[in-house]
């Protein structure tokens, strides 16, 4: 049993590419399928990023902290991580 993946990774590292894909047309399995915008998915990945640090680095030039960076610096205070600052 593989331990510390996801069931979709597993099933992923089990069948081809080609076959999951082939199921899924098969079985309508997309239907609920959301499409994320370029900012959703970037905003996903950097706190995902921010998971696997043990730290983050806040380039605040001219002291400006943008919405986007402010959800980071909170999704890091969160998950307890060290906040260093660039100001």
């Amino acid at each position: 049993m593989s331990t510390g993946k996801t069931v979709f990774a597993q099933i992923m590292c089990l069948i081809p590419r080609r076959k999951f894909d082939e199921c899924v047309a098969r079985y309508n399995g997309d239907y609920r399928i959301r499409n994320f915008s370029t900012k959703e998915m970037l905003d996903i990945m950097h706190k995902r990023k921010i998971d696997l640090a043990q730290s983050i680095y806040v380039i605040n030039r001219d002291g400006y902290i943008g919405r986007s960076t402010r959800s980071e610096i909170e999704y890091a205070k969160a998950a307890g991580k060290e906040i260093y600052y660039m100001e």
